[in-house]
């Protein structure tokens, strides 16, 4: 068996942080379960299927559609981990006026899977209905909120005129 001794990690001048010693052949795993090579990390295993391809966190400025959102304050946070992103966006202390159906476009990444489902949409006077959804389009960076009726299928629910509204939503999709 092979042993790596390391007794001190530096930054090399300009690469902005710690690199693996030159000749770490295979790669360094660490705990079993994380792999370091020249490829990239490894979540438990080596396959293709265990390659993480990407991490990104950020913030984005989404855009409601179907009405006028004047005042309050607009937060988009993502984070996204290889196809999947999730995102957290918030409205607060908003007034809405012209309100009709309405959507949220600007999401950061086009959704390239299946519509997906918002795990949930939390709101306070914002919308007509009680118990509303949210579906990412599929082919778009947009969000459509609708309310669910037994046996009936899906039925637009629309944005309230109002002032102090809030919202919030999660949702995860993918991406290609």
């Amino acid at each position: 068996m092979s042993k790596i001794a390391v007794n001190e990690i530096t930054n090399e001048a300009g690469t902005g942080g710690p690199t693996l010693p030159n000749g770490v052949a295979g790669g360094l795993t660490l705990g079993g379960d994380l792999t370091l090579d020249t490829n990239g990390i490894y979540l438990g295993g080596t396959g293709s299927a265990n390659y993480l391809d990407d991490y990104e966190e950020g913030t984005f400025s989404p855009i409601f559609g179907g009405g006028t959102v004047s005042s309050g304050t607009v937060v988009g946070q993502y984070t996204k981990i290889g196809r999947m992103v999730h995102c957290v966006i918030s409205l607060y202390e908003a007034s809405i006026s012209g309100a009709s159906g309405p959507s949220l476009t600007n999401l950061p990444f086009n959704n390239t899977g299946y519509r997906s489902a918002t795990s949930s949409v939390n709101h306070y006077n914002l919308f007509d209905k009680d118990l509303v959804t949210g579906i990412v389009l599929r082919n778009s960076s947009q969000i459509d909120f609708v309310t669910t009726k037994a046996n009936a299928g899906w039925e637009g629910a629309n944005f309230q005129n109002g002032s102090l509204l809030y919202f919030h939503i999660n949702c995860s999709y993918y991406i290609n």
